[in-house]
């Protein structure tokens, strides 16, 4: 059964931000990347689905729990982060 993922265009993560504030900066992470090229987060925290081993990402597509996705290495990603998130 697929679960329900927050998808975020590629365009808009690996471009420098717009707007000031706090994030992350994830750098040489493979990635859950689906057809339209946007990255996966998971569940009311937004897990990132994404780790710096690439059989761990070729694993996770081989769940049923994912739609139809790659494994998409990134230089850099930049993640909004709010510190309220892990409260």
């Amino acid at each position: 059964m697929i679960q329900d993922f927050k998808k975020i265009p590629i365009s808009k993560v690996t471009s420098p931000p717009e707007k000031s504030g706090t994030y992350e900066c994830i750098v040489n992470n493979w990635w859950c990347v689906t057809e339209d090229d946007c990255i996966l987060l998971y569940g009311k925290y937004g897990a990132r689905q994404c780790n710096l081993n690439k059989a761990v990402i070729d694993h996770m597509l081989t769940l049923d729990l994912y739609p139809a996705t790659k494994a998409v290495q990134l230089l850099i990603v930049f993640m909004p982060h709010e510190c309220g998130d892990y409260r």
